[in-house]
């Protein structure tokens, strides 16, 4: 038997395969969280520029099509705010698969002692813990001559969470060449955030593939 559909039924039938694509495919869809400051946020460059964008292409290119980014940099973010901001990020996104977080500039640039700065480090894990699989931190290091250590925060961090990844300190060695970073010579350029998501990219790849 065949049957005929009016074209206003084919309309709404066709609305409603749509709709349905659509709910699949943001049920399977997975979020990676980049929570920081100017440099996730992607300081004057292009939003397609920024570390987590190209991280996403990677992906993309990898074949992990469906990965999404939120780009949660703020700039001049310290700990504490970046803190304090996860209440609004969380009313958006309930779950995440991977969290990378890089922080720590600004708390050494305002002079916040890092006793204070590791104390919010742990609150922001506390938090993203139960609604991510992953967290990875991206260990930072004052990039200018400095009394203050920022390594036994890292330090303590992995001990007190040995389920976190710590991601051994690069920034530097990209801040440090001018061919990379723009006039301030404190934010890398296009070329310095592709730097900057390719050393981060295998630490994401290795959390998917376990």
């Amino acid at each position: 038997m065949i049957v005929y559909f009016s074209k206003e039924c084919l309309k709404k039938i066709i609305f409603y395969v749509v709709l349905l694509i659509f709910f699949e495919c943001n049920q399977t869809m997975k979020l990676l969280l980049f929570l920081g400051d100017s440099i996730t946020y992607g300081y004057l460059v292009s939003y397609d520029s920024s570390y987590p964008v190209v991280i996403e292409r990677l992906l993309y290119k990898d074949g992990f099509k469906n990965y999404k980014i939120v780009n949660a940099g703020f700039p001049g973010d310290t700990t504490l705010m970046a803190y304090q901001r996860l209440e609004f990020i969380l009313k958006q996104y309930s779950q995440f698969s991977i969290v990378v977080i890089f922080l720590g500039a600004n708390d050494y640039l305002q002079g916040i002692p890092t006793q204070t700065t590791y104390e919010f480090y742990k609150k922001i894990i506390q938090t993203l813990q139960p609604i991510s699989k992953s967290i990875l931190i991206i260990e930072f290091k004052p990039f200018m001559n400095s009394s203050e250590s920022y390594e036994w925060i890292y330090a303590s961090l992995k001990t007190e969470y040995p389920e976190i990844t710590i991601i051994p300190e690069f920034f530097q060695e990209i801040i440090q060449n001018p061919e990379y970073t723009l006039e301030d010579g404190l934010h890398p350029n296009k070329k310095g955030y592709e730097i900057f998501a390719n050393k981060v990219y295998p630490y994401i790849i290795k959390e998917l593939q376990k």
